[in-house]
């Protein structure tokens, strides 16, 4: 008589089975049943059975669709294509903006739980974390995920200086002098305001000291002018003090009305008393468009002009095809140049142009 089948559980004639051993099935008891079969039970016959929790099918030997590994105890990746992977190592076709074998990493420059989330332009190769966004940051960033700029640094790429600064790592200041106070990024140079000059509008015009520039060196300094602080000055003859402003000779002319210092040689005002007046005899009317109608003894406006007028004695308006400014005039008050250009005529609506008609 022949020995049992180890896989049957019990015999009938000789070594055939007439029960499987436990998780056992097939004539011979020679198939495991599923992984998946409650309690690892399944029909003798052909291992159909109950599934655990996560599996599928006729024989429990598939997950159930977004499961997968061995016991089906793995979800699928959130960016497989509807949700859907292959049931041994996770495998699967990837959603827009999601990459990798399991379809687990965003594409570079993406983040969040949907991938969905732009990096900030300011992350290193625009590669951030995929949880929160946070990344190295491109020089002149700062912040978790590099939004915000360094610094004394602004623009959209944070390469360009804030108002007022210049220099490489835009760590000099613009000159008070400038228009706007704004200046080249390279060297500093920029638009002179009024009463300023130099390639950096560092230097008061002559004859004139202070922080603005707006003060008038005393009549009894020299040709060398004064000191742009202090206006202390070298004195002509006749004057003294540390600016020059006194006059040491008796006068022996009598001033006209409208002088508040003059001549005594030849009696011509050296001053007015009104800041709305200048000549030889304060007589005449500052140009209207000094700022304040206020001029100095020869005329030139020394406050600076009214909007979009030029020159020194702001008679010159600016040129017409000067673009338009957010504030100020539209061209230098120094020498009429356009702030920021001028308009593209050829574009205008009108046509600016004359007939020519042929003699015959």
């Amino acid at each position: 008589m022949g020995k049992c089948n180890p896989n049957c559980s019990t015999c009938t004639v000789g070594t055939i089975c007439s029960t499987c051993r436990h998780g056992r099935y097939g004539a011979s008891c020679e198939m495991l049943c599923a992984t998946g079969c409650d309690r690892g039970l399944c029909n003798q016959t052909d291992g159909k059975c109950n599934c655990r929790s996560n599996f599928n099918g006729y024989k429990c030997d598939q997950c159930v669709p977004g499961r997968y590994g061995a016991s089906c105890e793995m979800v699928c990746a959130s960016g497989c294509d509807g949700g859907l992977c292959n049931q041994t190592d996770g495998k699967c076709n990837c959603r827009l903006n999601f990459n990798g074998y399991k379809c687990d990493l965003c594409v570079p420059g993406k983040y969040g739980e949907y991938c969905n989330i732009t990096c900030s332009a300011g992350c290193d190769k625009t590669v951030c974390n995929r949880s929160d966004g946070s990344c190295i940051c491109f020089p002149n960033y700062t912040g978790t995920k590099c939004y915000q700029c360094i610094e004394k640094f602004n623009g959209a790429r944070c390469d360009q200086c804030i108002s007022g600064r210049f220099g490489t790592s835009c760590e000099h200041n613009c000159s008070q002098g400038c228009d706007d106070y704004t200046c080249d990024r390279n060297n500093g140079s920029c638009m002179c305001s009024p009463n300023f000059n130099g390639p950096t509008c560092a230097r008061c015009l002559a004859g004139r000291y202070g922080a603005l520039c707006y003060i008038q060196c005393s009549q009894g300094c020299d040709y060398n002018g004064c000191n742009r602080v202090t206006g202390t000055c070298t004195c002509m003859y006749d004057y003294s003090g540390p600016t020059c402003e006194q006059y040491n000779k008796t006068y022996t002319i009598m001033c006209s009305a409208n002088c508040q210092v003059c001549n005594q040689t030849n009696g011509g005002c050296l001053s007015c008393r009104s800041i709305d007046k200048f000549g030889f005899m304060c007589d005449i009317e500052c140009s209207k468009h000094c700022l304040n109608t206020s001029c100095s003894i020869s005329g030139d406006c020394n406050l600076g002009c009214t909007l979009n007028f030029y020159g020194k004695k702001c008679e010159t308006p600016c040129p017409e095809n000067c673009n338009d400014v957010v504030t100020g005039s539209r061209c230098s008050q120094e020498n009429g140049v356009c702030k920021h250009g001028v308009r593209d005529e050829t574009t205008s609506e009108t046509c600016k142009c004359s007939l020519i008609v042929p003699y015959f």
